[in-house]
């Protein structure tokens, strides 16, 4: 008698990982941009990054969609689900903080603007190798590294937020000005909170895989 056979798990979820990373990065490069970008060139800027933004929550919901299909799955289905919405976040605030900027009509950029998108960019980079190397799993010190790294650039964030606001408290008399740079400082440190989020995430899935 033949034995019924389990279909094997399909290995282009991680294609879709791959390519949902890669739009991370861009975005995180486009990001890191926006400083040099004023007066004239940022509101082709945040455009840029809202196509970005576009593209990633259609890969988001191909992934989504690819594991309510699947029978099996290569990882814990919940794990997969979450890492691909906590990756689209970290887009998702750097984009409303490009987009803040345009609607406030901001045309000049102040301290610590530029460090906040360098430090999007550079843990955009580390959630991508991190995810790159999930396929496997057989360097899990390795994407720990990332994990780390990601962590130390989301504290980073919490104290530009805190350098950012005292200044900005102290600098600034005119309260609207005061709000619009609060709004667009938070956007990016939620940014950098959602990116620790995808290194929990990551963290869970190699204590549970190995």
């Amino acid at each position: 008698m033949k034995l019924l056979s389990l279909p094997k798990p399909k290995n282009d979820i991680f294609l879709k990982f791959n390519k949902l990373t890669s739009i991370l990065v861009e975005s995180g490069w486009e990001v890191s941009l926006i400083p040099s970008s004023f007066p004239n060139k940022i509101e082709s800027q945040a455009k840029k990054l809202r196509i970005l933004e576009d593209r990633a929550d259609s890969i988001t919901h191909d992934i989504i969609d690819e594991l309510n299909k699947s029978f099996i799955t290569p990882l814990d289905r919940e794990d997969l689900h979450l890492l691909a919405t906590r990756i689209d976040d970290v887009i998702d605030y750097a984009e409303n903080a490009a987009s803040s900027i345009v609607v406030y009509g901001i045309k000049t950029s102040r301290e610590p603007l530029a460090e906040f998108c360098f430090t999007v960019y550079e843990a955009s980079k580390e959630i991508a190798e991190a995810v790159r190397e999930l396929r496997n799993l057989k360097n899990t010190d390795h994407i720990l590294k990332h994990n780390i790294e990601i962590n130390t650039l989301e504290s980073k964030g919490d104290d530009l937020l805190k350098d950012g606001l005292k200044k900005l408290f102290q600098e600034e008399d005119d309260a609207k000005t005061i709000i619009k740079w609060k709004d667009i400082f938070q956007s990016f440190e939620e940014s950098l909170d959602r990116a620790e989020d995808v290194a929990n995430v990551i963290e869970s899935i190699i204590i549970k895989n190995t």
